[in-house]
């Protein structure tokens, strides 16, 4: 009966086995759903209300302040950190690389496990089975090849783990600030194209009327003919100009609508708010240390990638040592099956190995060499990452000194024009003056305002390029 009873067991056991081999953990795939909108145009009509997005830091706010005073723009800014799709990978590339961290601490502790086990032993020679054969049931809880880190291997792994996981984490952080300035800048570039259309539109009813104008003139005998040519065919141009500008604006408002993930839908504005002046910075940028430059969070992630690399280094100089390992267990043991928890023996094993390679074909050494050269790799990249910094901030600081000095330039342009205009206005009132130079006065004090409103742009395009040169420093001009 007892062996009865032991082939039940092992039938149940194995036919056990059997069905759990045939299990799958593989979660249900369900495809994500669109993150788009179903149809082409749809992102330009919000109809239902956008989701809660991020907060914004102070820092943050006080730089969409400092650059436009429109209330939606923070909105944009908390959807696009919510919505947008490579931040959102940055975002889970530390959680991947924290993880990874876990796991490589965890490899420092011995993993304590429970084994049942029926190893069965014969030998064809009756002699050697008689004196070695095994049948025996073991049920043990113990530690399994648990490597003593004499060398460091473990520990340099997790080291390097520990700054990977820094660099992502600064990695993310300097992403987002990336992230709030291209959204303030694509609002710049929409609010812009916004203005662009009404001067263009301005311009085009300029040149309308200048037009019909000159007929008036032509008919009356004051022109020849041929004065109407060239004022046309500007009429037309400038029609084409208006057309030109309605479509940047609907590419604008598509990219800003792309970069927040197309969770809220800007309209564009029939009447953009006028722009308040440039934000000021202090002059002591221009000798601001370059040693400053090492708080910058890309220059931040670079380094912990090099000290990363050089962890590694540790981790393959380890392999040329001998690998220690401990197993050890207790429990029980019995020649059957059913009286293992019954009628079973107390069991102890100790089982320490010691492997150390003699011959693994220049596999260390390769490992080691691949190891040394990830890390001058890193070194290179966090040295030209420096120099990167260097001359963001130098060709920013130089790119706003030029702006500064050429809207003085079309401030006092624009000035002249309109002195000019009013002039010549005021001439054509007392019936001395022509009014298609009038018009035309308009039309040159139209183009000065552009390009005065198109500098001042600049410099508000050029203050986010500074942030991003200077985020993550201790000073008042990062932000």
């Amino acid at each position: 009966m007892p062996s009865l009873a032991a082939s039940i067991t092992c039938q149940l056991l194995l036919i056990g086995l059997l069905g759990l081999s045939g299990c799958s953990l593989i979660p249900d795939y369900q495809r994500p759903p669109l993150p788009v909108p179903a149809h082409q145009g749809l992102w330009q009509r919000q109809d239902a209300a956008p989701a809660v997005g991020v907060d914004l830091s102070p820092d943050e706010r006080l730089l969409l302040a400092a650059v436009s005073a429109d209330a939606l723009l923070p909105e944009l800014v908390g959807q696009a950190l919510a919505g947008n799709r490579a931040y959102r990978i940055i975002q889970l590339r530390v959680e991947q690389a924290r993880a990874q961290l876990g796991a490589r601490q965890a490899d420092r502790w011995p993993t304590l496990g429970l084994a049942v086990q029926r190893p069965r032993q014969r030998f064809a020679d009756q002699a050697l089975d008689e004196r070695y054969q095994q049948d025996l049931a073991t049920a043990t809880l113990g530690v399994d090849a648990f490597e003593l880190d004499f060398f460091g291997r473990v520990a340099s792994l997790g080291e390097e783990a520990r700054h990977q996981l820094l660099a992502s984490a600064y990695g993310q952080q300097a992403a987002r600030g990336a992230l709030v300035a291209e959204v303030a800048r694509l609002f710049l570039l929409a609010r812009e194209a916004d203005a662009q259309v009404v001067s263009a539109q301005a311009m085009a009813a300029l040149s309308d009327e200048l037009v019909q104008r000159t007929r008036a003139r032509i008919a009356a005998g004051d022109l020849a003919p041929a004065a109407l040519e060239p004022l046309t065919q500007a009429a037309l141009d400038a029609r084409q100009l208006e057309q030109q500008r309605l479509s940047q604006r609907t590419q604008a408002y598509g990219a800003l609508a792309w970069v927040t993930g197309y969770r809220l839908a800007p309209s564009p504005s029939a009447a953009p708010a006028p722009a308040g002046p440039p934000p000021e910075l202090p002059g002591e940028l221009a000798d601001l240390p370059s040693s400053r430059l090492l708080e910058r969070l890309d220059v931040r992630a670079a380094e912990e990638r090099l000290q990363a690399a050089n962890a590694s280094i540790g981790a393959a100089r380890a392999a040329f040592f001998p690998n220690i390992r401990l197993s050890t267990a207790v429990g029980l043991a019995s020649p059957q099956l059913q009286d293992l928890f019954s009628a079973g023996q107390g069991l102890r094993l100790l089982t320490p190995s010691l492997s150390l390679p003699l011959f693994d074909g220049g596999r260390n050494q390769a490992n080691l060499d691949a190891a040394r050269t990830a890390r001058d790799l890193a070194l290179a990249a966090y040295e030209r990452t420096l120099q990167d910094a260097f001359r963001e901030l130098a060709d920013g600081l130089e790119e706003r000194r030029l702006l500064l000095a050429q809207r003085q330039t079309l401030a006092a342009q624009l000035q002249l024009s309109q002195a000019r205009r009013q002039r010549l206005a005021r001439q054509w009132q007392a019936g001395a003056g022509d009014p298609g130079a009038s018009l035309q006065a308009g039309l040159d004090g139209l183009r000065a305002g552009e390009a005065l409103r198109q500098t001042g742009q600049a410099l508000r395009l050029n203050r986010l390029r500074l942030y991003r040169a200077l985020h993550g420093l201790d000073h008042p001009s990062a932000t």
